[in-house]
């Protein structure tokens, strides 16, 4: 599957897709929106679904004259994506929130600026990232030990107006 985390305005993963034995590198796993950053974890097929999905909450929020926020999301049902397991990391940009999203669009709030990671490298991230580290260096140290998560790494930062 993969890695992302999450911490300090930060959000990183890698771009490996994982298919039966086939590793692919280059895959695109974080996104920047209008108002926020997105890390999806889960099968590549199924990425743009649910990025937008994302993109058509915040339009709904934008259009109303809303901040955009997750509480706000379940307005609008979310995609049909069956039993695959898909796990989104979502921060708002003008609040740094961060939210924990599934397939079925249950949202669960971890609080402002939580690091946090997803994936199946999620363990190592998250335990290095609660002894200091980056997010670039979670995602470094979880490469190196979960089999399906590897390649090049993608950045993005927070940006807070």
């Amino acid at each position: 599957m993969t890695t992302i985390a999450y911490k300090d305005g930060c959000m990183v993963s890698d771009s490996q897709m994982t298919n039966g034995s086939i590793k692919v590198m280059g895959m695109h796993k974080v996104f920047r929106t209008n108002g926020l950053l997105v890390g999806i974890a889960g099968p590549a097929q199924r990425i743009n679904e649910c990025l937008n999905w994302l993109m058509r909450c915040e339009e709904l929020c934008q259009s109303s004259g809303k901040e955009v926020t997750l509480d706000r999301f379940h307005q609008l049902e979310s995609p049909d994506l069956g039993d695959e397991e898909i796990e989104m990391l979502v921060v708002c940009q003008t609040t740094a929130c961060v939210h924990i999203v599934n397939q079925y669009g249950h949202c669960i709030e971890l609080g402002e600026n939580a690091p946090f990671a997803i994936g199946t490298g999620q363990n190592f991230a998250m335990g290095v990232l609660y002894h200091g580290a980056s997010a670039r260096e979670a995602v470094e140290i979880a490469i190196r030990l979960d089999v399906c998560s590897g390649g090049d790494l993608t950045e993005l930062s927070l940006y807070i107006p």
